[in-house]
Order: C-alpha cells, then structure tokens, then sequence
C-alpha cells in the first residue's frame, strides 16, 4: 500500500466565492485514476515556493495567474485573496 503525506484543505462557500484554509497535515492512500501528472506537477511546485499557510480563497473565475495565485490551475486557483 502506498501512502504519501499531503494537507487537509478546509473550503467554505461563501456569498462572496469560497473562503479556503490549510489546516492540518494528513495521510494519503493513492487513489488510482483520480490524479493526473500535471495536477501533481503543479501541487509540487506550489509547495516547492512555500506559503501554503498564505491561501485564503479557492477562486473559479476566470483570471490571469498573479502573485497572489499559490497554485494556479486550468479550471481553479488557490489564492491569497480573501
């Protein structure tokens, strides 16, 4: 069995769009077909800058990546907008 180490993320919507937190490490048990390699090359390079702790927000919209974008996908963002 091959487990891997991640962080739970707390999303909760909003009026305003999804606030979103990191909030404690966890235990993964890989789930076959439910991850790509481009979603688990971004994940890597998003903690490889640091500062997950900065995340406030799981944007949807439409948006050109910026600082703010701790990881910054095709269809989502997390982002250090509130």
């Amino acid at each position: 069995m091959d487990v891997g180490t991640g962080q739970m993320l707390r999303v909760v919507r909003q009026s305003s769009g999804y606030s979103a937190r990191f909030v404690s490490p966890v235990g993964i048990f890989h789930c076959v077909g439910a991850r790509t390699d481009e979603g688990d090359d971004l994940l890597a390079q998003a903690y490889r800058r640091g500062a997950h702790e900065s995340v406030r927000s799981l944007r949807c919209d439409q948006h050109d990546e910026g600082p703010e974008c701790w990881l910054h996908a095709p269809r989502f963002c997390l982002s250090s907008v509130a």
